[in-house]
């Protein structure tokens, strides 16, 4: 592989959540300007379509459109981290790609691969928002309606009580209720 310009933009949005996870492995998530100022520092002026990259073609909870990349998952408060097998995606994203093939990055980032297959896979994320994916998954608008989000602070203060827990088909079911 050659030259700097040659890596995918989704690459480089893996490349950056992985250095930076492994930089800050107390930190679950990142900001979008976090991510692109490691982009920036990686790989020199960041590419016009970064900004679209980390606010949707990237994000696996989010509806694909039209890319549908499993790269990384964006965590209530737009935190995002770096995708891992088990998580909730849209299903729009089945089978979509959620790191870079080996032969499509330098060798210098092959490390970050094995990393991400021995180490980061392995973890449990014990924070973020269940609740933010089944919204995500549901395709639940911004503009929802009070009930909507009424709906979801009620199941929200619920996970809260069970210590975290959530039977996520209950979840999709009470949200789909207040959708009608």
């Amino acid at each position: 592989m050659s030259g700097r310009h040659a890596i995918k933009i989704a690459d480089q949005v893996w490349i950056a959540a992985a250095m930076l996870h492994r930089e800050f492995p107390d930190r679950e998530g990142f900001t979008s300007p976090d991510l692109e100022q490691r982009i920036r520092q990686e790989f020199g002026t960041l590419g016009s379509g970064i900004a679209t990259h980390l606010s949707q073609h990237c994000i696996a909870n989010k509806k694909a459109n039209p890319a549908r990349y499993r790269i990384l998952v964006e965590e209530y408060g737009g935190f995002k981290r770096l995708f891992r097998p088990g998580d909730v995606y849209h299903p729009d994203r089945e089978g979509g790609k959620d790191r870079p093939h080996t032969q499509d990055v330098p060798a210098r980032y092959h490390p970050l691969l094995d990393w991400y297959e021995s180490t980061y896979t392995k973890q449990k994320s014990d924070k973020g928002s269940v609740l933010k994916e089944v919204s995500a998954v549901m395709d639940i608008p911004r503009g929802a309606t009070m009930a909507v989000l009424e709906k979801i602070r009620t199941i929200r203060n619920e996970v809260a009580r069970r210590n975290g827990r959530i039977n996520v088909l209950a979840a999709l079911d009470e949200l789909r209720e207040s959708r009608n």
